[in-house]
């Protein structure tokens, strides 16, 4: 949430955007630029400001008046920033290891191989036209185990095979996956595309042709034995409706046969024309979610196993848009849908963007492999230079604590030699010792020396990475903007926090005072307090009002109006404004029960309880009087930050600034 907030937080003051048209060099060119303003003791440069302001207005919409307001805006911002930074929360723990984790987030864009992004791009574009069908048998073994768990778990793998040449696949698999869900579903994981399973598996898969068996091979699950049963042309996804009308979580027969006439008897309405799908959404739907929206659920693929099997497969089986289906069983209820409309598999440049995204994301296993590309590039990029003899000489100095996961780096001395050199920068034994003790683990079934080789590789990638890394800010001036911009922006956001949102919720006092100065530009008007009873015909309605005046439940009026028809009666209970409900306006305001038919269609209204005109209360208003609580909050304080750094602006420099400007 933290996160979510801060990014709103910058794009509304325009930190959060990056802009091609800035050039290289821009921080150099600040250092000789005259000053625009100054705020107490510190200063503002002109040609921070112009990068900010032209980075965040469009060309077409700049005047001098906006240069104005957002000059305002950037006053304001460079104030809350210096005190923050004068409070000493750029120094705080919590706020170093979130400005680290975001410099990692950022340089991400610059720590990429291009051919290697490429390739993997295309790749997953190809697996995306097509949807294939897999079962698979697991024997279970991790990427960290050790070789005589990960050698069983192979030779498991591989008797799968020897079984498979005598019985059926789905009875292999039901007898000896590790994968539990094999014991229901035989192994079928049903149709996948690209990004629906992890790499190794989905490569696998679309590599093997139709009806053939493949493996072993390892994913980070363990070893898999796979047999393509289908492969099919990509379905594309289709904007979907629902309407819902849910089960319990475990309906008995009674239940599921009452809500499937209901859902029958509403299909019927629709079908009819009687009803349009959007009225009896509104009307009948379960989902919450939906139904303010005439039960639209968006796109959604065949292959998306968020939504049950049959759910999707009736989606699918919807052949032009408009189309509605009979009412479908779920685990949740019944659903009766409509495609909206169907959009096939964009072309790869539309795509371009989110494929690049997802095979860029560290969680995917596709990141590896251009990682060390990278890798790769900045060796040769700065002189990479190993020295083995060092490393060969290091393992001499070691004991057995290495394989108890028990190093200490303080308790080894001597350890001054260089391991390795990039760039102007030497990692030396002690560098690789810190390194062990933070990185290890138990290996009692491994040579010393194959445990310091694999640890060493792991602290060459990083080591070399983070050097990369660390330069980014040399190399790149956007880089160094955003850095910048997400480090006031977080210093921004948290005082912000402190002093006027977090402020705005919890000063109860301060905002019950706010409250009692404003709460008469918030009333409610003449209300009454009422029960609503729609019944689909007169003869309904008579039945009702008589249920009303005998003092029957509402729970019973409805289970006995249920027996008449599913749809017969829908009964609403509130406070209602005279404009809510068209009954309202068509009987007396005053305590009693009537009969009414508006526009054809007839209600029995019971009134409880006249209400008159009068103030909210604070806990219906909350939300909107926080919200202008916290901007009283935001202009004292601004005030405040005015009277401790008094500002001075250069007219001068602004006037010629605002001449340069077209409008």
């Amino acid at each position: 949430m933290k996160r979510i907030l801060l990014l709103l937080l910058l794009t509304s003051f325009g930190l959060s955007k990056i802009s091609s048209a800035q050039n290289d060099g821009v921080i150099t060119a600040e250092k000789k630029s005259p000053v625009l303003f100054t705020y107490g003791d510190h200063q503002a440069k002109l040609d921070e400001f112009k990068r900010q302001f032209y980075k965040n207005n469009p060309v077409e919409s700049i005047t001098k008046d906006t240069a104005r307001y957002y000059l305002d805006l950037f006053i304001n911002f460079k104030l809350k920033v210096q005190q923050a930074k004068d409070m000493g929360l750029d120094t705080a723990a919590d706020f170093v290891a979130e400005m680290a984790q975001y410099k990692k987030q950022l340089a991400q864009p610059y720590m990429v191989d291009t051919s290697a992004t490429e390739a993997l791009i295309e790749e997953a574009y190809q697996h995306l036209k097509e949807e294939v069908k897999v079962s698979h048998i697991m024997a279970a073994v991790g990427y960290d185990a050790l070789p005589k768990d990960t050698l069983i778990a192979y030779n498991k793998a591989m008797d799968f095979l020897k079984k498979l040449k005598n019985e059926p696949f789905d009875s292999v698999a039901a007898k000896y996956s590790d994968d539990p869900s094999a014991k229901i579903n035989y192994g079928s994981l049903g149709y996948f595309t690209a990004f629906d399973m992890i790499y190794p598996f989905e490569k696998s898969a679309f590599n093997t042709k139709v009806g053939s068996t493949y493996g072993p091979f390892r994913t980070q699950f363990g070893y898999h034995v796979i047999k393509v049963y289908d492969r099919r042309p990509a379905r594309g996804k289709v904007n979907t409706a629902h309407l819902m009308l849910r089960l319990s979580d475990e309906a008995k027969d009674d239940e599921i046969l009452r809500t499937k006439q209901k859902a029958d008897s509403i299909y019927a309405e629709i079908i009819t024309g009687k009803t349009s799908f959007s009225e009896a959404v509104s009307k009948y739907s379960d989902d919450a979610n939906s139904k303010s929206k005439g039960g639209e659920i968006g796109f959604i693929e065949s292959t998306n196993r968020n939504y049950p099997e049959e759910f999707r497969e009736a989606v699918f089986a919807l052949k032009k848009d408009g189309d509605y289906s009979q009412p479908v069983k779920t685990k949740y209820g019944f659903h009766i849908l409509k495609r909206i409309s169907k959009e096939d598999l964009l072309p790869k440049d539309s795509l371009y963007a989110d494929l690049k995204r997802k095979v860029s994301n560290p969680k995917d296993e596709r990141y590896s492999l251009s990682k060390q590309a990278v890798i790769n590039r900045i060796k040769k990029e700065y002189g990479f230079s190993n020295k083995p003899a060092n490393l060969e000489g290091f393992k001499q100095k070691t004991d057995s604590t290495i394989l108890f996961g028990t190093w200490k780096d303080e308790n080894h001395t001597n350890l001054s030699q260089v391991l390795f050199t990039i760039g102007k920068t030497n990692y030396t034994e002690r560098d690789f010792s810190k390194f062990i003790e933070l990185n290890q683990q138990t290996v009692l079934n491994k040579g010393k020396g194959m445990v310091i080789d694999a640890l060493y590789s792991s602290f060459v990638d990083q080591k070399v990475w983070e050097y990369e890394e660390n330069n980014l800010v040399n190399k790149y001036d956007k880089y160094r903007y955003l850095i910048q911009e997400y480090n006031d922006g977080i210093l921004l956001f948290n005082l912000s926090e402190k002093r006027v949102w977090n402020k705005g919720i919890t000063d109860t006092l301060g905002l019950r005072e706010y409250y009692e100065a404003n709460k008469n530009r918030y009333m409610w008007d003449d209300r009454v307090k009422a029960t609503i009873y729609e019944c689909q015909s007169e003869e309904v309605c008579k039945k009702v009002y008589k249920w009303v005046r005998k003092g029957k439940a509402d729970t019973t009026i409805s289970r006995m109006a249920h027996e008449i028809h599913p749809l017969s009666l829908v009964v609403k209970n509130g406070k209602y404004e005279k404009n809510e409900h068209p009954t309202l306006a068509a009987v007396k305001w005053k305590k009693g029960r009537k009969k009414v038919e508006v526009d054809g269609k007839f209600y029995v209204v019971v009134i409880k309880e006249v209400l008159k005109a009068q103030p909210k209360a604070l806990s219906e208003i909350r939300g909107p009087l926080t919200s202008e609580y916290q901007n009283k909050l935001e202009k004292e304080w601004i005030e405040e930050l005015k009277n401790k750094y008094p500002v001075s602006i250069n007219q001068e420099v602004l006037q010629s600034f605002l001449n340069s400007l077209s409008k």
